[in-house]
């Protein structure tokens, strides 16, 4: 790394302090998707053995498919009360924005 012409020369027994971070980018996609996860756990969604990213929930007769790509939720089922109550419970836990 240089460093920018405007700070001239500097003591080389200084260091700098960096205002972000330039690494560990995947380490948060990871810990958004294990506070995801958890939630989902919490509404009864069970993990896919074929599919690390495919979590499913079926419960009377319902049954719904959540599929997480990166910060990205695809849900689909087979009653809309269904995916509307879970919907609504994943926005009393995170803001999120619905697209149709």
């Amino acid at each position: 790394m240089t460093l920018p012409s405007r700070f001239g020369t500097l003591n080389p027994n200084k260091v700098f302090k960096l205002q972000k971070t330039l690494y560990g980018l995947t380490q948060v996609l990871r810990q958004w998707f294990a506070k995801i996860s958890s939630k989902l756990l919490e509404y009864r969604f069970l993990r896919s053995y074929a599919d690390y990213s495919l979590i499913t929930y079926q419960k009377d007769g319902n049954f719904m498919a959540l599929l997480v790509y990166v910060n990205y939720l695809i849900l689909t089922g087979n009653d809309g009360d269904t995916c509307l109550a879970f919907t609504t419970y994943l926005n009393s836990c995170f803001h999120i924005q619905i697209w149709d």
